[in-house]
């Protein structure tokens, strides 16, 4: 199942990082435009008379929607437990982690880029603030997120993105 694939997958990179075989992932949960069935929470070409892809073109944000939505969001909070579960340098791995989470586009069934979804979890070694914040950036650009992600890492760069999704401009409220 679906579910037991992105669990395994959150298991490894976990310990991966635990036993310092790396400490950057990219983890895809499904590509874009894929046409799986999921059958954990229901949501199979047979229930729905096609892809999830296809019907939330079809039907927009309607119940089975927003089902899928959320076991997309379940599954990444899996994985962020699965690094919080783990102790390292008297706290948890995910203390340790910078983790982005996101979708492709911000709405699937019109392929929409406004009010992009993007969630950040972990403390990234005390560079992020802790509990989270909720930021609504109110029309400004996405790649100021991970670009902050980026900053709360260490990594030395002053613009992330480019031509017009380039920013040198961190979020407020999220970096200590």
């Amino acid at each position: 199942s679906e579910r037991l694939r992105a669990r395994a997958m959150a298991e490894l990179v976990a310990m991966a990082f635990a036993c310092d075989l790396g400490r950057v992932v990219s983890l895809e949960f499904s590509s874009p435009a894929s046409h799986v069935d999921y059958p954990d929470v229901g949501l199979s070409g047979a229930g729905l008379g096609t892809s999830f892809h296809e019907y939330e073109h079809q039907k927009g944000y309607d119940a089975n929607v927003r089902k899928g939505l959320a076991y997309f969001v379940e599954l990444f909070g899996e994985f962020v437990a699965a690094l919080g579960a783990l102790p390292e340098a008297g706290g948890t791995l995910l203390d340790r982690c910078c983790i982005l989470g996101t979708s492709d586009v911000a709405g699937g069934w019109d392929h929409a880029m406004n009010d992009f979804p993007l969630l950040v979890a972990g403390k990234a070694g005390g560079a992020l603030a802790y509990p989270g914040v909720h930021v609504a950036l109110g029309g400004a650009l996405a790649t100021r997120v991970p670009y902050t992600c980026l900053k709360a890492v260490g990594v030395p760069i002053d613009v992330f993105g480019s031509d017009q999704f380039a920013t040198s401009e961190p979020v407020p409220g999220i970096l200590v």
